[in-house]
């Protein structure tokens, strides 16, 4: 028998080295080598195995545990993650910021809930033109790839409608692989800075008018040699325009107090108020050989402020009777599902649907000429629009070319909310 440097038989070592030495020796053993190296190698053997057994089920064990902790952390960083676009996509709906993550060829990668909602439909994986149907953005995308910086514009839209969006555009670090876009609708500010620029350029030229003519009338009285019915009249033309100034005026804070403002109500007979403005304003009807019918019952409690409500009785009135040069000119109040509706229609020339759109705007006219004609501020209409609105109310207009207008107006006669 073969035997190794240590003296034991050869396949003694073989059999400690291996996991299958016991099986070995256990054959040995029943052929009939019962050696005392042979016991000592069964024993030995038998005890390696279970070393080895041990040893491979401890490691078992702990790959079990790292897979598990390798697991928590995956779902940990999992929640994490979820957490920050959680956030983000809060953040971003705070501010209506629509944010688009791009390819370098234009392809949209990544879109938020709200830019989601604004362009519709799926966006992933579609070209950024194809979103936005911008040339202008698309050029920035590019750029920001190209140029590897941040850029920045105010660019007009016109998918899905015509809007304003600051834009920012910049390339993603370090190797500008994506290119990440936020836009944010600024139509509301660009259409107030419209209106602002608008009311400015109005007022002055409201104001223009009747001080230019004043002056020329104090002129024309400073040069003398007039008679005295002349005078009379260069003084009464002054007198008016000095009415006119003071009622643009008036109209003007009347707009300002109720333009935005929560307006302190108290219980008022609207029907009271209706049938006050229809009595002061028949003569005027009369003089122009108009008839102003009522259909008023006796009471009607709203809840409101009783000069406002008054002057939306007014100014309909007075303005049907104004636009109306034959026919007449009718009046309605009613409760109607826990509503106030009045009602004012006329017979006169009547608005076009271009016009009917803008008809609430401070100083609109849709005949500058007759508006002036008729001692008209051109702020009537909307000051009876934001009084309604003031009180929690609504107001409709129907109206067709030389065939009348119907102004209808909705308050409510619940107590309102503290």
């Amino acid at each position: 028998m073969r035997r190794s440097a240590s003296g034991l038989p050869l396949w003694v070592p073989l059999a400690l080295m291996t996991g299958a030495g016991t099986l070995v020796l256990l054959i040995r053993m029943g052929r009939g080598d019962e050696s005392l190296w042979g016991l000592a190698a069964v024993i030995l053997c038998a005890v390696g195995g279970l070393i080895t057994h041990d040893m491979a089920w401890r490691r078992l064990r702990q790959a079990e545990r790292d897979l598990a902790a390798a697991a928590d952390q995956t779902r940990l960083a999992e929640a994490e993650t979820e957490e920050v676009r959680m956030a983000l996509s809060s953040f971003t709906e705070a501010i209506d910021l629509m944010v688009l993550v791009v390819s370098p060829d234009g392809e949209v990668m990544v879109a938020n809930d709200q830019a989601q909602r604004r362009f519709g439909g799926s966006l992933v994986g579609a070209p950024l033109l194809s979103v936005t149907f911008s040339q202008e953005l698309n050029r920035m995308v590019a750029g920001a790839a190209q140029e590897g910086r941040k850029l920045g514009a105010e660019l007009q839209l016109s998918h899905p409608q015509a809007w304003h969006a600051s834009v920012a555009v910049w390339p993603e670090p370090p190797g500008n692989e994506r290119i990440l876009v936020a836009l944010q609708d600024v139509s509301s500010e660009r259409r107030l800075e419209r209106v602002r620029r608008d009311f400015v350029a109005n007022v002055s030229h409201e104001f223009r008018t009747p001080m230019t003519s004043i002056r020329t009338s104090a002129e024309a009285l400073l040069d003398g040699g007039m008679d005295r019915p002349t005078e009379e009249k260069f003084l009464g033309g002054i007198i008016r325009e000095i009415d006119r100034l003071s009622q643009i005026s008036g109209d003007l804070l009347t707009l300002s107090s109720v333009e935005g403002a929560v307006v302190q109500r108290e219980p008022i007979n609207l029907a009271a108020q209706v049938q006050e403005a229809v009595r002061g304003l028949t003569p005027s009807a009369e003089a122009k050989g108009l008839e102003l019918a009522a259909s008023i019952p006796e009471s009607l409690e709203v809840w409101g402020r009783p000069n406002l409500l008054s002057q939306v009785a007014v100014n309909l009135i007075q303005n049907a009777i104004a636009y109306t040069q034959e026919g007449s000119v009718r009046v309605g109040l009613e409760e109607q599902d826990g509503w106030a509706v009045l009602t004012v229609s006329d017979t006169g020339i009547g608005i076009s649907a271009e016009n009917a759109t803008r008809i609430f705007e401070r100083f609109y006219r849709v005949d500058r000429g007759r508006s002036r004609a008729t001692g008209g501020t051109g702020l009537g209409l909307s000051i009876v629009k934001h009084v309604v609105e003031a009180h929690g109310g609504r107001i409709e207009l129907k109206s067709r070319l030389q065939q009348g207008s119907t102004f209808t107006v909705h308050l409510p006669t619940a107590e309102p909310e503290a």
